[in-house]
């Protein structure tokens, strides 16, 4: 590395800058702003520090300088700050980079001699940095933020050796930049982001950073009242109790559920119900079979499906499950399809009975997954072309 990097010189100013992040961060000291505000998990106030290591593009002008030339533009760099979390989207920062020094060739002056030498830039500066991402609402930032950079920087520079004849001109002192940042739990991070100064200073940079005291932050408790001392009180007579009318649960049906909570006020005697007072769904009710690739209602199965509909029909809070089935003949997601189809030909007809559509709660297909029979034998595929029907809530 041509000119070491001078990364201890650029602490001094730093300690001077902690007392204005504590100013802008609106808490009386360092350990305040360490402390944070409360919510484990939400966004907090605080102050980071951060050290990163990269490279500079150094582009000094040498309009001024007939003759003489840049040969070593790219330069090690790197940088420490001192910021302080503001808001969920903003943070301030005030920083300072060793950027290396450019390298001048040598030129022949009016009177025979060279100039050759080395130019060195030290950056100072301060920053205001917007989050972008989800993220940016945790208390460490943790996960993947993104983040641009707008600030003001003053280039301190100055020759290597008195042999180089060379006055870098000041430009205009905006700084730009934009990066992205890991956080972690702890409060430890990674950075890696690029900046330039618009003029002749450009550099990009990886470094960590470490937002003080996330890891022991937690939620405020609220403090315990302590009893307050007073003078005697005249006591007050209790008052008297108020009575209310008790409220009367009935059950009419006499099947265990009060009328409040039953949702079939008149299942018949000895039904066993569930918690809604409506028959217990615990078995096949019915069944229609189909033939070979076919939905089509075939006229055992429409006069067996008349016979459910009348049911369904006297009892107003019965409700139907519809399972639909096919054999494993031709194609498994073809079979799907066509027990669905089975499944909404049962349905249809027996909304065209008179049953609500409300009362038919779910209608299920499982094409050839659930065999009754073997499907190796003409019976058992026979057996497995089916719908079949559960129910609740009727009388028997």
């Amino acid at each position: 590395m041509n000119n070491n990097l001078s990364l201890t010189g650029s602490i001094k100013p730093l300690l001077l800058s902690t007392a204005i992040v504590s100013a802008l961060t609106g808490c009386s000291s360092l350990g305040s702003l360490i402390g944070g505000a409360s919510g484990d998990e939400e966004f907090q106030k605080g102050v980071y520090a951060s050290a990163g290591i990269g490279a500079s593009r150094l582009t000094p002008s040498v309009d001024k300088f007939p003759g003489l030339d840049v040969n070593d533009r790219v330069e090690p760099a790197g940088q420490v700050t001192i910021g302080a979390d503001l808001t969920p989207t903003f943070s301030v920062e005030i920083h300072s980079a060793d950027l290396g020094s450019a390298g001048f060739s040598p030129s022949a002056g009016a009177d025979g001699s060279s100039s050759a030498g080395r130019y060195n830039y030290h950056m100072n500066g301060v920053s205001a940095l917007a989050y972008v991402g989800k993220n940016k609402y945790n208390a460490s930032r943790e996960g993947i933020t993104a983040y641009g950079r707008l600030g003001l920087a003053a280039i301190d520079g100055s020759t290597v050796n008195n042999s180089l004849v060379y006055e870098r001109e000041d430009g205009a002192p905006v700084l730009v930049g934009a990066g992205v940042e890991y956080g972690t739990r702890s409060g430890l991070g990674l950075r890696a982001e690029a900046m330039t100064n618009g003029s002749d200073a450009s550099y990009g940079q990886v470094g960590v950073l470490y937002r003080m005291g996330i890891g022991s932050r937690k939620k405020p408790q609220l403090a315990q009242a302590k009893p307050v001392l007073s003078t005697p009180v005249q006591q007050v007579a209790p008052a008297q109790p108020v009575i209310a009318a008790a409220k009367v649960e009935v059950d009419g049906d006499r099947d265990g559920v009060m009328d409040s909570r039953d949702n079939c006020l008149s299942t018949p005697m000895g039904i066993a119900v569930d918690h809604t007072g409506c028959q217990a769904m615990s078995s096949m009710i019915d069944m229609v079979l189909f033939d070979i690739d076919s939905a089509e209602l075939n006229s055992s199965a429409r006069r067996i499906l008349s016979q459910v509909a009348q049911q369904v029909v006297a009892n107003p809070n019965a409700v139907i499950n519809l399972e639909g089935h096919a054999d494993a003949t031709g194609d498994a997601n073809y079979n799907m399809s066509l027990s669905n189809r089975r499944a909404d030909s049962v349905a249809k007809f027996l909304v065209a009975q008179g049953v609500r559509q409300s009362q038919l709660v779910d209608i299920g297909a499982y094409g050839e997954t659930v065999p009754v029979q073997d499907n190796n034998t003409n019976t058992g595929r026979a057996a497995n072309r089916r719908v079949e029907l559960f129910g609740k809530g009727l009388a028997r």
